[in-house]
């Protein structure tokens, strides 16, 4: 090799390998990974398979699958359906239902106006805006129709769920 030579030069000096493995790199799994991901498996498998029945409010009841729905009872829910109160009544339970709502809300507002921490003017904000909503929604249950007192009914009192998210 010359000393005298360029940079570029000396790079096209040096001997680049003629052949280059092309073949693809494989990467045996150990056993216990295997099991490992078996595992894994079972419990993806069994959070899908999860029962849904009491999302939405609806279905589900004890269904068992195998064909044989003669000889079921009715679930609860099914019961509770079918025996619904008149929509007076009903209206009268949702309007008291609200009301004590309303009165649990008031008495968290004077207990957050006592408080002086970091924080109280928000959740103190949060609770008037979740009073005025449900003020509001008592006004309109007063003047709602059939269909709409019986859906917050079956809401509220056969599904169990509140009727304004916190």
């Amino acid at each position: 090799m010359d000393t005298n030579t360029s940079p570029e030069a000396a790079a096209e000096a040096v001997a680049v390998p003629e052949q280059v493995s092309t073949a693809p790199l494989l990467v045996k799994q150990p056993d216990r990974m295997k099991s490992l991901m078996d595992h894994i498996d079972s419990f993806v498998s069994e959070n899908v398979r999860e029962d849904i029945s009491g999302d939405l409010g609806g279905g589900g009841g004890g269904g068992t699958g195998d064909g044989d729905d003669d000889d079921q009872q009715p679930s609860a829910r099914t019961l509770a359906l079918q025996n619904l109160p008149a929509p007076q009544v009903m209206q009268k339970r949702i309007a008291g239902h609200i009301e004590h709502e309303v009165k649990t809300l008031r008495k968290d507002i004077r207990k957050v106006e006592r408080l002086r921490k970091k924080g109280a003017a928000y959740r103190l904000t949060k609770l008037y805006a979740r009073l005025r909503l449900l003020n509001s929604l008592l006004k309109s249950v007063l003047d709602a129709s059939g269909e709409v007192i019986q859906r917050i009914f079956v809401r509220v009192f056969i599904d169990k769920q509140p009727i304004i998210e916190k």
